[in-house]
């Protein structure tokens, strides 16, 4: 208890949002976020997956979110993606937002995503859906080692 109290053994949380799930499908998630799941106990890391975007904008607010990782598909409508942002707005969250745009089927088919620059206004990166869940992976790890550092640094 000590040591978490001092911060030594800090595990990082990581939300994700399953972004590919239509409302009525709130309790499948899509075979790429189960497998970056995976990645992510595996790494060390704490994760949730959410699909309910009040129960997102609590846990920003709350702030016990290191990262948030919104998972989006081509099934995303632009209205979807706008509200999405605009949500993420108004939230002033100061845990970084990944984008990865994951494709549903590996069947080859380009998916037809929202402008990537949708998700630039709220986004610290955006990844495309050719960036494995390792690269991912390491990229979320990069990210969280420098929020890290920042934060014992305030």
């Amino acid at each position: 208890i000590m040591q978490l109290a001092a911060g030594i053994n800090w595990i990082p949380h990581v939300l994700i949002a399953d972004c590919g799930s239509s409302p009525a499908s709130l309790t499948s998630v899509r075979p790429p976020v189960q497998a970056l799941v995976q990645y992510l106990q595996t790494a060390g890391f704490r994760s949730a997956v959410c699909q309910d975007w009040q129960q997102i904008q609590h846990k920003l607010k709350q702030q016990s979110v290191d990262l948030l990782l919104l998972c989006v598909s081509s099934e995303l409508s632009d209205l979807e993606v706008e509200q999405r942002v605009q949500v993420l707005q108004q939230s002033q969250s100061q845990a970084p937002i990944f984008v990865w745009e994951y494709q549903q089927d590996s069947l080859g088919s380009e998916p037809d995503l929202a402008p990537t620059s949708d998700w630039d206004a709220v986004a610290t990166q955006v990844f495309p859906a050719s960036t494995s869940i390792l690269e991912l992976l390491a990229q979320i790890n990069r990210a969280l080692i420098e929020r890290r550092q920042q934060s014992r640094q305030s």
